[in-house]
C-alpha cells in the first residue's frame, strides 16, 4: 500500500500553485522561441491561432528598418508566422557611403545589403515585385502580378525624387540610389578616371586618350548636402569634368551652421566646383538647363531638388498631399501596421526632415513595436526625433566636414569619424 501523504500547509499549497504557474509560463516562452522543444502541449498559444493557418506578416519595402528586422530574425527567429518581404530592389544601398563609393574608397558590396540573401538567412520569403497598392482596409498588398494578404504590416519604402523635369539618358534623379550606381557606368565610359581609380576601372575606360578631347560639363541641380557631396565625389573620381551646382536657395546646405557652410564653400572653390544660388531651374531640354536668369549647356545632369512619397496607392491610410503616410508617436499607421523612414510624416513632428539620421533611430522602435503588436502587447515605444544631430559631409580625399549644433571643423579626423560610424552601422 502507498503511504499517505501529509497534507500541505496553506503556505506550501500557495508555493506549489505558484510553481505550476511559473512552469506553464516557461513553457509558453519556450514555445515562442523554440516550438520544436515543447512537449505535451494540447494547443498553441492564442497568439498563433487563426484556424489552422499561420498569421501573415508582410514587410513592404527593403529599407534599412527592414534590414534591421531581418538581422534580428536571424539572431532570434520568430516562429509561428508566415513572413514575406516585398521589394522591387534586390540591393539596399546606404546613402551615407555613396560618395565614398563614387570616389573609389568603398566597393558596392561594402555600401549595400543583399536583400534576398538576408531573407534566406532569416527564414523570410522574398518577393521581387513592385508594390502598386497597399490596402489597409482589406489588409492586402497588391503587386504587379498578385495580391498578398496580411495580418500585420510593416512599411519601409523610402521616398522618390521630385520629378519636375522630363529627362533622357544623360540626366538622372538621385533617388533611388541605384540610379546613381548605374549612372556611374555611363560616366566611366565617357570620362577620364583619376590616377587612383584607373587600376580598378581600366577595362571600363578602355585606355582612351582624353588629352585632346574637350572637357565635359556636369550640372547638379540642388544645393543640399546630397548635391554637394555628389559634386565633390565626382570631382574626386574624374579628371576631365567641369562641375557646377545650381540651387534656388539663398545659400548652400541650408541645414548646416554658418561655419560649416563657409568651410564647404571654400573647399568647393579650391576644387573649382562653382555654384549659383538664388537661381531656379525652369526647364531641361536639348542639352540645355534653363533657369530664371540664364541657360547652361551640359553633357550630364544630376537632379537633387527634394523628395515626395513613393508612387504607391495607400488605400485606407491617411497620407499627406505628397503621399507621405501619417504615423503616430509609436510609428503606427493603424492598429495592425507600422511604418518608418522617408515615407512617413510624424503627426507630432510633421516638419521633421527626410534624412538618414532620423531613420536610423526609428529602426529599433519599428522592430520593437511590430513585435509588441503581433503579441497583442500594448507596451509600445515612442519615437521622438532628436533636435541636435551629427552631420558629417564627405569632402573627398578621405577628408570631411563635421557639423553639429554650432560646432564645425574639417579634415581627416572628421572623415575617420564618419568612416567608423558608417562601417559600424553596416556591420551591426
Amino acid at each position: 500500500s502507498t503511504p499517505e501523504r501529509e497534507p500541505l500547509s496553506p503556505g506550501k499549497r500557495r508555493a506549489a500553485l505558484s510553481n505550476r504557474r511559473a512552469r506553464k509560463h516557461r513553457l509558453l516562452l519556450r514555445w515562442t522561441e523554440h516550438p520544436c522543444q515543447l512537449r505535451r502541449t494540447r494547443k498553441l498559444p492564442l497568439i498563433f491561432q487563426k484556424g489552422n493557418v499561420l498569421k501573415k506578416i508582410i514587410l513592404a519595402g527593403g529599407g534599412h528598418g527592414h534590414i534591421n528586422i531581418l538581422k534580428q530574425l536571424i539572431k532570434k527567429p520568430l516562429h509561428g508566422f508566415d513572413i514575406t518581404l516585398v521589394s522591387d530592389y534586390k540591393r539596399q544601398y546606404y546613402s551615407g557611403m555613396l560618395p565614398g563609393f563614387l570616389e573609389g574608397i568603398y566597393t558596392e558590396e561594402e555600401i549595400s545589403f543583399d536583400i534576398p540573401a538576408l531573407c534566406q538567412k532569416a527564414g523570410v520569403r522574398f518577393v521581387h515585385e513592385k508594390i502598386l497598392e497597399i490596402d489597409g482596409s482589406n489588409k492586402i498588398v497588391r503587386t504587379s502580378s498578385q495580391e498578398l494578404s496580411y495580418d500585420y504590416l510593416s512599411m519601409n519604402l523610402g521616398s522618390r525624387s521630385r520629378e519636375d523635369f522630363a529627362i533622357g539618358a544623360n540626366e538622372i534623379y538621385v533617388k533611388p540610389i541605384s540610379n546613381i550606381v548605374q549612372f556611374q557606368d555611363v560616366l566611366d565610359k565617357n570620362l577620364e578616371l583619376r590616377n587612383h581609380n584607373k587600376k580598378s576601372k581600366e577595362s571600363l575606360s578602355q585606355k582612351k586618350d582624353y588629352a585632346n578631347q574637350p572637357r565635359k560639363k556636369m550640372l547638379i541641380i540642388g544645393g543640399g548636402a546630397s548635391g554637394v557631396e555628389l559634386a565633390i565625389a565626382l570631382h574626386s573620381r574624374y579628371r576631365n569634368l567641369d562641375i557646377k551646382i545650381i540651387t534656388k536657395n539663398k545659400q548652400l546646405i541650408p541645414l548646416f551652421n554658418d561655419r560649416s557652410r563657409r568651410l564647404i564653400e571654400k573647399i568647393l572653390l579650391q576644387k573649382e566646383i562653382y555654384f549659383r544660388v538664388c537661381e531656379e531651374v525652369l526647364e531641361i531640354k536639348e542639352q540645355q538647363v534653363f533657369t530664371d536668369k540664364v541657360s547652361y549647356p551640359y553633357d550630364f545632369v544630376m537632379i537633387s531638388t527634394g523628395f515626395v512619397g513613393c508612387d504607391i496607392l495607400f488605400s485606407g491610410f491617411e497620407t499627406t498631399k505628397e503621399n507621405f503616410v501619417l504615423v503616430d508617436e509609436n510609428l503606427c499607421a493603424d492598429s495592425f501596421s507600422v511604418a518608418m523612414g522617408d515615407m512617413i510624416t510624424l503627426r507630432h513632428a510633421p516638419k521633421t526632415h527626410k534624412a538618414g539620421v532620423f531613420a536610423i533611430r526609428q529602426a529599433p522602435v519599428l522592430y520593437h513595436n511590430l513585435m509588441k503588436i503581433i503579441q497583442e502587447d500594448s507596451a509600445l515605444q515612442e519615437y521622438h526625433p532628436q533636435k541636435n544631430y551629427l552631420q558629417v559631409i564627405n569632402t573627398g580625399g578621405k577628408t570631411a566636414v563635421f557639423n553639429k549644433s554650432s560646432v564645425a571643423f574639417a579634415g581627416k579626423m572628421a572623415w575617420r569619424l564618419k568612416d567608423y560610424i558608417d562601417r559600424k552601422y553596416m556591420q551591426e
